[in-house]
């Protein structure tokens, strides 16, 4: 099965299916029909001229929410393959890095994983209580990750982490509770472009040899903008939205791949020092 460009010309399909569909015609059929005969139970004209117009919208937007549904699931099942990964769905997080246990409560949506990698969907909810009146909204944050094991790195990188810089509305910052010291490299492009932090335990020389003039041209100039947090040998590469183009996915995944290796290599070469 070959996978759409992406979810929304999928969810056009879809959506196009499903309005031409029978169960759309006598869905409209009954509602239309229901506020004839409702309107003249009623004796009140306005029944005919509402009824129609809200069953038009109730099946629309029914028919959109299936649309999407069906059209998520039919992308992410048909990339996987592509990716050389496997679809597995929805999963739990990996809590190990600060996003991944960030807010209260976390979900990965159409998780695929293959190679030491799963990439997916991740969102994180933040809780926001009223004391006055007893109410709670949960206010969400969409990120499409993709997690990597790297366990090798643990002894030199306990933490370093990398985001692009916080605006004025920035939303909530996941990295505020953590112990962690900003470190400026000598690229202004670079420092212009991130954040990059280290935890309290991250030797700033292990930090600066992992980020070779060769990597930190590459993140300042990279379409993407990824962002990503080593900690406990595991490598999250981020973007703070939902991703759902088969293109910008296989960007992303590349990539991800290419900051991987070079946590690898700078690993190596630390361990062949040490020797």
């Amino acid at each position: 099965m070959a996978a759409e460009a992406s979810v929304k010309a999928g969810t056009r399909k879809h959506l196009d299916a499903a309005l031409r569909s029978r169960a759309a015609f006598w869905a409209l059929f009954a509602g239309v029909g229901g506020s004839v005969v409702l309107a003249a139970a009623w004796h009140d004209a306005r029944v005919v001229a509402i009824g129609p117009l809200a069953t038009i919208v109730v099946v629309a937007v029914v028919a959109y929410r299936h649309a999407r549904s069906s059209a998520e699931l039919e992308f992410f099942v048909a990339l996987a393959p592509s990716l050389g990964m496997t679809y597995v769905g929805a999963d739990q997080p990996w809590g190990v890095t600060p996003l991944l246990a960030a807010g209260d409560r976390r979900r990965v949506e159409h998780a695929m994983k293959g190679g030491g990698a799963e990439l997916g969907l991740y969102t994180y909810e933040v809780r926001h209580r009223d004391t006055r009146n007893g109410t709670e909204r949960w206010d969400p944050y969409h990120f499409t990750v993709c997690m990597l094991d790297v366990a090798p790195s643990m002894p030199s990188y306990p933490g370093v982490y990398l985001r692009r810089k916080l605006g004025l509305f920035h939303g909530d910052d996941w990295l505020r509770h953590e112990h962690c010291e900003r470190v400026e490299l000598e690229s202004i492009a670079f420092n212009e472009r991130y954040d990059l932090l280290r935890a309290s335990d991250q030797d700033e020389v292990a930090l600066r040899e992992l980020f070779s003039p060769a990597l930190v041209d590459w993140l300042a100039t990279h379409p993407l903008a990824p962002g990503f947090e080593l900690r406990a040998g595991v490598l999250v590469v981020w973007l703070p939205e939902h991703v759902e183009e088969a293109g910008r996915l296989q960007f992303f995944m590349d990539a991800a791949r290419h900051l991987a290796g070079a946590v690898s290599r700078q690993t190596d070469q630390a361990a062949t020092t040490r020797v």
